[in-house]
């Protein structure tokens, strides 16, 4: 075996390649995603430790700096979960191997809505070389339960106004430590003129998913100078709950905001 080669694969020229295809760009939360892996050998046979797939999520944040030069937001990269799909394997010269994946998708990975994105990354890891990685970005779209409950909102003249990631009270649930939060305001329907804004976020919690939601009531200024304009509600939802019906999703939520009011 050429010492030349040898080097050269350490710095990544003539090594190992990986790239993993995925069947679809597009998953939901609490789902599966599905591919398979494409390795590809260099110019010498190399070991490869193991095969990690990660699922990862940037966000743009609020800043919690107190320098008065800090920026408004910051970019925040955050692991949501690992899988090892292979141990110790050989890759000889100018082979090709395949390997079947099929992974469980993180049921707390944002929605690709704001200023957020979501992607897998591929690593190997390769004895006494450079280690290869391959990213392919996803779309994440929400989990069932999310969808069904976003779409009533929407039924009932409720449209989404801002989207953005705050850090999580502590006494909350999850795991990772910002939330998605969905700033929605009524434009028709039977809360027009009773819901200024209804602020939901979604954070799961073991077998179902927990729904908080800040509601502010249109109370005139009386109501806001005694602080009566302002409701800090919660719903829970078994994550494998029936949300086919969406008329009777829909009057779950009228009947639980109306009883709020």
């Amino acid at each position: 075996m050429s010492f030349f080669k040898k080097v050269m694969a350490s710095v990544g020229v003539g090594a190992t390649k990986i790239d993993a295809v995925l069947d679809t760009d597009r998953v939901c939360a609490g789902d599966s995603l599905s591919g398979v892996l494409h390795m590809y050998g260099g110019n010498i046979d190399q070991e490869v430790e193991s095969v990690t797939l990660k699922f990862l999520t940037e966000m743009r944040v609020e800043n919690d700096s107190d320098r008065e030069d800090a920026p408004e937001k910051v970019t925040r990269r955050l692991e949501l979960a690992r899988y090892k799909i292979s141990d110790k394997i050989t890759v000889t010269s100018e082979e090709h191997i395949e390997i079947p994946f099929h992974l469980d998708v993180p049921v707390d990975m944002p929605v690709s809505l704001g200023e957020v994105r979501s992607w897998v990354r591929t690593e190997a890891d390769v004895s006494f070389a450079l280690d290869p990685k391959d990213d392919d970005a996803i779309e994440v779209m929400p989990h069932p339960v999310q969808g069904a409950f976003m779409n009533a909102l929407d039924d009932l003249g409720f449209r989404i106004r801002e989207i953005e990631f705050e850090r999580k009270p502590r006494n909350w649930a999850g795991n990772i430590p910002f939330i998605q939060e969905f700033e929605f305001f009524p434009v028709s329907g039977q809360f027009r003129g009773k819901i200024d804004e209804l602020e939901v976020a979604f954070v799961p919690c073991h077998e179902h998913i927990r729904i908080y939601m800040e509601l502010d009531r249109r109370t005139g200024w009386l109501g806001e100078m005694l602080g009566m304009d302002e409701s800090n509600l919660y719903l829970d939802i078994p994550m494998d709950a029936d949300m086919s019906d969406a008329s009777e999703v829909r009057s779950i939520i009228s009947d639980f905001l109306s009883s709020k009011l």
